[in-house]
């Protein structure tokens, strides 16, 4: 009897190993610039190594590949990933490691990630500014059917167009404890600066965006365009200082949005003489931050404790011209589905921030006095100074 216990102990014991083995996740460091000595010795290291690590991902695919703190990964090439690619920061406090912008033989630049597979990203830096001083648009593409993309601890740092942009169908993307800061182009009135875009789909399974920050935004927090988003949900978020940085829902088959903070979201304020004159629908008269185009019941909306407040600065600067209003908090349409519930949708309490760039003001005052001009002061928050 006792020979057959250790028997099965035994066999046990390597059951366990081999599954503890075959579970283990393979880890390969990827050396980047250490901010020493010759920068172009590093120029596409991320690429490089995928492309090198080829033949270990056919027998062994459970791998995830690791950025050094501290370091910088200048990239000429976009990654157009056909396997899983799971990334991350190595352990440690020190600088996320920073993918940048390098212009390739041609001159060129490109967008860091146009996924044809699942992607998962944690404490990674993304920067989309260029040498020549324009802003490359879309960092991250998401551009197969049904893929997921998992950004977890990220930060953004410039875009000109859409931080993230899931451009496929069927595609799930999860956004958490990530910061997007000074997404627009310099001087620029446009809405081509947004956090989360997926305008370009027909259908968007699911959309999280949790615990995260986003300032000095030209354009939208998240913007749904004409695709329908199956679930989306805007939890515990807080962007500050943008140029029109609503949530543009459009048509969500279901949508959750619940304590999060806007302060001076939409600085253009609500200007009805702008509208489109074809456009006869009394709920658009005005400016929206938690904006819907289509709500098809009650039940499909949850719209709770989000606080949508502008500054006293912001308001006195409104009030010197009589074209234009504070924007509503939350769509009409949507106060009228939640029914009793509407009150507890949104309310406004002014919050002060420290440490951080002022509204940019000068830059929103250009652009109500003259629409007409090509370039505007500086909007955007660089190096740590306030815009216009």
């Amino acid at each position: 009897m006792k020979k057959i216990l250790h028997f099965n102990l035994l066999s046990l014991f390597f059951l366990v190993g081999f599954c503890f083995n075959a579970l283990a996740q393979r880890e390969v460091v990827i050396e980047g610039y250490p901010l020493t000595g010759d920068i172009t010795k590093y120029v596409d290291a991320i690429t490089k190594a995928l492309a090198a690590d080829a033949p270990n991902r056919v027998t062994d695919p459970n791998v995830v590949y690791v950025l050094k703190r501290g370091q910088i990964y200048p990239n000429a090439t976009t990654i157009k990933n056909t396997f899983k690619l799971r990334m991350k920061a190595s352990s440690g406090t020190g600088a996320l490691p920073a993918i940048i912008q390098w212009a390739n033989s041609q001159g060129k630049y490109s967008s860091h990630l146009e996924a044809q597979a699942d992607v998962y990203f944690e404490n990674i830096q993304f920067e989309q500014a260029q040498a020549d001083g324009s802003i490359k648009v879309r960092s991250i593409q998401m551009n197969a059917n049904k893929i997921r993309g998992v950004f977890k601890g990220c930060v953004f740092y410039q875009d000109g167009g859409g931080a993230i942009c899931p451009w496929a169908d069927s595609t799930k993307v999860y956004v958490y404890d990530c910061f997007a800061h000074s997404i627009g182009r310099k001087g620029e009135n446009n809405t081509n600066g947004r956090f989360v875009d997926t305008r370009m789909t027909n259908y968007c399974d699911t959309v999280i965006i949790q615990n995260c920050t986003a300032d000095h935004l030209n354009g939208a927090f998240f913007r749904g365009g004409t695709a329908i988003t199956g679930y989306l949900k805007i939890d515990h978020c807080t962007t500050f200082n943008n140029r029109d940085a609503a949530i543009n829902a459009f048509r969500p088959k279901k949508a959750i949005i619940t304590n999060n903070l806007f302060i001076n979201s939409q600085l253009l304020g609500s200007v009805p003489s702008m509208n489109d004159p074809l456009d006869t629908n009394p709920d658009h008269y005005h400016n929206v931050t938690i904006d819907f185009d289509t709500i098809r019941n009650k039940s499909d909306i949850i719209i709770r404790n989000n606080n949508v407040a502008n500054t006293k600065e912001v308001k006195d600067m409104w009030s010197k011209y009589d074209t234009i209003y504070e924007p509503l908090r939350v769509d009409p349409l949507a106060m009228r589905m939640l029914g009793a519930d509407s009150v507890k949708a949104a309310f406004s309490e002014v919050v002060t921030f420290k440490s951080i760039c002022a509204a940019p003001l000068t830059y929103i005052e250009a652009i109500i006095k003259n629409r007409t001009l090509t370039v505007y002061p500086n909007q955007l928050c660089l190096g740590g100074a306030a815009g216009g």
